[in-house]
């Protein structure tokens, strides 16, 4: 039998750039839970001030940079790695719009914004200096290093075309399914994708048709970088469309095996440590234990998906290490389905603080394409705070270390 864990396929640092302040802290949510927390850099907008010695060294420690500073920054600390871009473009008028409802707790790029907002006027921060310094034209700055604005515009069109990918927070339903496709990941399934670009629903008639072409006249290099961005995604998605006709519905399924090297590792199963998940699947960032090394925590949804591919050939058994639990009944409803069908138990031990399970999965429950989706259920997902044990708000189901699948 060959058993193998399908790991999400970010071999070099992955970076997200994106300028829309409404927007930015929903999708780096999502694909943060990819990463460790240790991985996801803090440095979302400006470089940290600190020597360039020591800023080379604080980059060399993550896997994901999100934020809106100029990618040549990366490029030009640590010249020696390859790193994997992603861009999510909003249309200039739109992000205008959304930084005219910005509040003061939504996003730390604009602190002292609202304030001027209020004194000002959606008009009086178009014309203001501190809006042609800080937003301007942010994702033409953002794809080039230096010059006047038709300089940098030409080297943002040649930058936008070595981006590994590019979406349209505009079609944020597609882009995030355009998404998983390059990148070979499951559909990203979870309620918070809903949420990536929150207060739409508060943004109409927040200006005037006078403004908006003030806006556009403004920004008109990214206008023009924003219709590029378009035409790539009308490409991408084009042959995303030519892939699933020709795939069928199970396009996924198809994707998942193409972006794993199938090796034959042992007979025995395999180890899978849950460093990496694949993003939108119920789960937030790993993060260090002092006892049990790494560890992720399921929610706030009350499943998480992971995905193994075993060649379905005959029984296996899986067994799962639970590290933490807020409430005793929550760890007690855990169930797990494999491929839409509810495991057997076997057993379940105490084992130094934790808790292990394992289970039967029978041959005939298998996936012939050997991609096996296997669901982790609790009956509610609780936060800390809620129960008076910290002041953590998140939405928390089950702590694991890891999930073992071995030939029965």
């Amino acid at each position: 039998m060959m058993i193998k864990a399908l790991h999400p396929q970010n071999s070099f640092p992955f970076v997200l750039a994106i300028a829309s302040p409404k927007t930015n802290e929903g999708l780096i949510q999502l694909l943060g839970e990819t990463f460790l927390q240790s991985e996801i850099s803090p440095y979302r907008h400006i470089l940290p001030r600190v020597p360039p010695p020591n800023l080379q060294d604080i980059w060399r420690l993550y896997q994901f940079f999100p934020g809106s500073f100029p990618l040549h920054h990366l490029e030009t600390l640590w010249p020696d790695s390859q790193f994997t871009y992603a861009v999510f473009f909003s249309h200039p008028v739109n992000r205008f719009e959304n930084l005219a409802l910005s509040s003061d707790d939504e996003n730390k790029e604009l602190i002292g914004l609202p304030v001027l907002i209020r004194c000002l006027g959606a008009g009086g921060l178009l014309h203001h200096p501190a809006y042609a310094a800080n937003f301007q034209g942010k994702y033409t700055r953002m794809l080039s290093k230096d010059g006047d604005w038709a300089t940098r515009l030409k080297q943002a069109f040649t930058r936008l075309e070595q981006m590994d990918f590019v979406g349209l927070t505009e079609q944020i339903e597609d882009s995030l399914t355009l998404l998983a496709w390059r990148f070979g990941w499951p559909p990203i399934r979870y309620s918070r994708r809903k949420n990536v670009s929150p207060g739409r629903e508060r943004r109409s008639q927040v200006l005037s048709e006078a403004l908006r072409k003030e806006v556009q006249a403004k920004e008109w290099a990214d206008k023009r970088l924003y219709a590029a961005g378009k035409e790539r995604f009308a490409r991408d998605w084009a042959q995303f469309e030519a892939y699933r006709q020709e795939a069928g519905e199970g396009w996924w399924r198809q994707r998942l095996v193409e972006e794993v090297a199938i090796e034959r590792i042992g007979r025995s199963g395999v180890l899978y440590d849950l460093r990496r998940v694949y993003p939108g699947q119920g789960w937030y960032p790993g993060e260090a234990h002092p006892r049990f090394g790494v560890i992720r925590w399921s929610g706030p949804e009350t499943q998480s998906y992971v995905y193994f591919y075993i060649q379905p050939q005959r029984d296996v058994r899986l067994l799962v290490r639970i590290v933490g639990w807020l409430k005793q009944q929550v760890k007690e409803s855990w169930t797990v389905r494999v491929n839409g069908k509810e495991g057997r138990i076997i057993r379940r031990w105490r084992e130094e603080g934790s808790e292990v399970i394992e289970v039967a999965i029978p041959g005939e429950q298998l996936a012939k394409d050997g991609v096996q989706e296997v669901a982790f259920e609790v009956v509610e997902t609780v936060a800390p705070a809620e129960i008076g044990v910290g002041a953590d708000e998140r939405k928390l189901g089950l702590a694991y270390q890891w999930i073992a699948v071995f030939a029965a």
